[in-house]
C-alpha cells in the first residue's frame, strides 16, 4: 500500500492505491473506487481510516497532518444507545430488559415468558428455567444443543442461545468436557476439582473457580470409612455391581474409580436408599442418580478428588 500525492494550483488531491480497491482523498472526504479485490484483503474504508489510519496505512496519518489541519473539527455526535439502560424492567418480572436479552434470552416485555404461571425473576432464583415450561430445571435443560446444561452455562457466562460462544468451531459443551475454557478461541485448559466433605456430607465440584454442583452424598459408615485425602479419578465405569456381605446391588450407573486399597473405591450413583446426608457405605461416596449424571459426564481420568 503506498501515497502518492498529486498538487495543482487549485486543489490538493491525495491517492490511495490499496489491494481493496482504490481511495482517492478530495478536500478530506474518501471516494472509494471499487475493483475486484484478491482473495484475504481487507477492505479500507473511511470509517476504519477515522478509527486509525496509521494502523492501516504507515505513517498515512503525518501525511495528511497540513491538510487536516486546515479542517474544521467534525462535531462529535453522542452515541445512541440501542437497547434499553440496564436497570429498566418494563414486564417487572425481577429481571432486567439487558438481561433478558443478552442473558437469559428471555422475552422483557412478558412476566412470564414460557407461560407457566411463575414469573421469570421467580424461576431463575428457584433454579428453574423460564424458557421451558413443565417445571423443568435450569441443569436439566441445554437451550442452544451444545451438551452444555444452562445452568453451567449462566455460571461460566456462556451464551444460552449460541453454541460455540468463543467462536472457535468447537461446541462449548465439548470444550468443558475435555477442560478447555469455552470463552477463550485460544487451547486455554481449566482445573476440575471434587472436594467431599466428610464432616458435612457434602461434595462440590468446580470448573477453574466456578461451583458447578453441591448436593448431600453418603460416605463410608465408622466401621467401613471413606479413605482420607488427594486423589485423582482413575476411571469411569457406567455401569457395575456391588456385592457383599448383606448387599447386593447390580446394574449401578456412573462409577468414578478414585482409589484403591483394600479395596476400590468409587464415587457412585445409588438407588438403594435416599438417606443422603447420612454416613451409609462400605467406604465408597453414594449419591442420588439425579447429581450423579452430571457428575460422571463432566469429570474426566486425572480429576482432582480431595476427600477431608
Amino acid at each position: 500500500m503506498f501515497l502518492q500525492q498529486r498538487k495543482n494550483a487549485r486543489n490538493r488531491v491525495l491517492v490511495m492505491v490499496a489491494g481493496a480497491g482504490m481511495i482517492t482523498l478530495f478536500f478530506g472526504v474518501f471516494v472509494l473506487v471499487d475493483r475486484p479485490r484478491p482473495a484475504g484483503a481487507v477492505r479500507v474504508t473511511s470509517a476504519a481510516w477515522d478509527a486509525g489510519g496509521s494502523s492501516c496505512c504507515g505513517s498515512a496519518s503525518e501525511s495528511l497532518a497540513e491538510n487536516q489541519a486546515t479542517e474544521p473539527a467534525a462535531p462529535v455526535v453522542p452515541a445512541v444507545p440501542d437497547t434499553e439502560p440496564p436497570v429498566a424492567d418494563r414486564d417487572a418480572d425481577g429481571l432486567t430488559d439487558h438481561d433478558e436479552n443478552t442473558v437469559f434470552h428471555t422475552d422483557p416485555d412478558l412476566f412470564d415468558t414460557d407461560g407457566d404461571g411463575y414469573g421469570d425473576g421467580q424461576e431463575i432464583e428457584r433454579g428453574y428455567s423460564p424458557r421451558h415450561d413443565g417445571g423443568r430445571k435450569l441443569d436439566q435443560v441445554d437451550s442452544d444443543g451444545d451438551y452444555l446444561i444452562d445452568s453451567w452455562e449462566l455460571e461460566l457466562g456462556t451464551d444460552l442461545m449460541d453454541p460455540d460462544s468463543d467462536g472457535d468451531l468447537y461446541l462449548d459443551g465439548t470444550e468443558v468436557a475435555a477442560s478447555y475454557d469455552p470463552l477463550d478461541s485460544r487451547p486455554t485448559l481449566l482445573d476440575k476439582l471434587i472436594k467431599v466433605d466428610l464432616s458435612g456430607q457434602r461434595l462440590d465440584y468446580y470448573f477453574d473457580d466456578h461451583l458447578f454442583g453441591s448436593f448431600p452424598v453418603s460416605t463410608g459408615k465408622p466401621a467401613t470409612p471413606t479413605p482420607e485425602g488427594e486423589f485423582i479419578i482413575l476411571d469411569k465405569v457406567p455401569v457395575k455391581y456391588y456385592g457383599g456381605a448383606g448387599f447386593d446391588y447390580p446394574n449401578t450407573k456412573w462409577n468414578l474409580h478414585f482409589t484403591t486399597q483394600r479395596w476400590r473405591y468409587y464415587i457412585h450413583g445409588a438407588y438403594w436408599h435416599d438417606n443422603f446426608g447420612q454416613p451409609m457405605s462400605h467406604g465408597c461416596v453414594n449419591v442420588r442418580y439425579e447429581d450423579m449424571e452430571s457428575l460422571y459426564w463432566w469429570a474426566q481420568h486425572g480429576t482432582r478428588v480431595v476427600i477431608d
